[in-house]
């Protein structure tokens, strides 16, 4: 995962656009159906709509880590941070990079638990670049 790159807005909307095109000629299966919700996500996230990014992330990001990342960046924005938080407490037990320590501290911080320093430590140890 390059912490550089990322997708343009209208990039994103296009795409959205093309999986409600093709969903009205063609049956989508389970598979196609969460791709089309998990790129209409973050479509949603890139154009400052994060609660809706949430929504559409929720059902679909379960499983893969670059989506939960990106569902807790659009709940942090709607600053639901005891649900983010749950959700990085998951993160932070798989090999998580420093960005994942980074944002445990900081929403550790909001809830006030006493977990934010040595996640804010970790995220100085983890060897990853940002």
């Amino acid at each position: 995962w390059a912490p550089g790159s990322r997708a343009e807005t209208k990039t994103l909307l296009e795409l959205t656009s093309g999986w409600e095109k093709l969903s009205e000629s063609v049956e989508l299966n389970g598979k196609e159906k969460e791709w089309a919700a998990a790129v209409d996500g973050l479509a949603h996230l890139a154009a400052g709509e994060p609660k809706k990014a949430a929504d559409l992330l929720a059902p679909v990001a379960p499983g893969n880590t670059r989506l939960r990342y990106a569902q807790v960046i659009a709940m942090i924005k709607i600053e639901e941070y005891k649900g983010a938080k749950t959700i990085l407490d998951a993160l932070i037990r798989g090999q998580a990079d420093a960005r994942v320590h980074l944002l445990h501290g900081f929403v550790a911080q909001k809830v006030k638990a006493d977990t934010a320093t040595e996640s804010f430590m970790m995220a100085l140890d983890t060897e990853d670049e940002l």
